[in-house]
């Protein structure tokens, strides 16, 4: 399931990316390089249009951004 645009399978996996990549660098790394060849196989077998991919990263940096910030500790004496 998941929309056309943006990719939602590669705003997910980007998401999950730059999520880990704060606390866990290393299996950020690693699941970059899966989700790099996910995001250049969208669109070399057609499942989406080129400008699918790019429209699902920044959903999932967005995402990413949105929770950090979300999560983020209160200031002290709030």
């Amino acid at each position: 399931m998941g929309g056309c645009f943006p990719s939602s399978h590669v705003a997910r996996n980007w998401g999950a990316v730059f999520g880990l990549s704060r606390f866990h660098p290393r299996a950020s790394a690693v699941l970059g390089f899966f989700a790099l060849g996910m995001s250049f196989a969208c669109v070399y077998t057609r499942y989406h249009h080129a400008v699918d991919v790019p429209a699902g990263f920044l959903a999932g940096l967005f995402g990413a951004l949105f929770a950090y910030r979300v999560t983020s500790e209160p200031p002290a004496g709030a």
